[in-house]
């Protein structure tokens, strides 16, 4: 995948600027693609939430989807990925 939808280079560098705590799991991801940690996945989770939510405090992709869904009213589109789709 070489982007997500609706989220450009601009906010992924600002989220990732917000959020440096991620900058260790996409070194992990680069030199251990094979095996990646639980904490690794999770920071990656978290961040990917983020680049659709920045105020968010979840961790979890899908209810993330189903808050802005839902709760924001924003389309399919708009939203994070599936949890299975980021895997």
């Amino acid at each position: 995948m070489s982007s997500f939808a609706g989220t450009g280079k601009k906010s992924a560098w600002e989220t990732w600027t917000n959020f440096p705590q991620a900058t260790n799991a996409f070194l992990e991801m680069y030199l251990h693609s094979a095996k990646l940690s639980k904490s690794c996945l999770a920071m990656v989770w978290h961040f990917v939430v983020l680049l659709y939510n920045r105020t968010s405090t979840s961790g979890s992709v899908n209810c993330t989807r189903k808050q802005l869904f839902i709760q924001k009213g924003r389309t399919l589109e708009n939203i994070p990925p599936t949890h299975d789709a980021l895997m």
